[in-house]
């Protein structure tokens, strides 16, 4: 017998045509990637709505560490200026600690005001 023919804990994959592990590994997916499909395969039969919470927190962290934020669009956005005006105004960049392992990036205009926002390349 296979080790793809049986399932330990349960049977909430032995209904599906291909299990979510099998399909991740030929697809060469990433952990967070192969959780996604995991979730969305056995929220109906396991999980619920804690499944879909988890889909949505494993693809934010794919966001953060895929797609990294564009500090000068951030801090464009929130002052209601284009992006070449936050550069043009001379945003000096220091690393900062925020929390946990993420970090942030201060904003000093020469105005003296500051703004931080997360830098996700972190």
């Amino acid at each position: 017998m296979s080790a793809w023919d049986r399932q330990v804990g349960g049977n909430h994959y032995k209904q599906y045509a291909i299990q979510p592990s099998e399909y991740c590994q030929k697809n060469k997916l990433n952990h967070l990637e192969s959780c996604i499909i995991k979730y969305a395969t056995r929220h109906s039969s396991k999980g619920g709505a804690l499944d879909m919470d988890k889909i949505i927190q494993c693809a934010e962290m794919i966001k953060e560490l895929e797609y990294p934020v564009d500090p000068y669009m951030k801090v464009a956005e929130e002052k209601g200026i284009t992006r070449e005006e936050a550069k043009q105004r001379e945003f000096e960049f220091e690393d900062e600690r925020i929390s946990g392992s993420s970090h942030g990036v201060t904003f000093k205009t020469k105005d003296g005001e500051y703004y931080t926002v997360m830098d996700q390349r972190a």
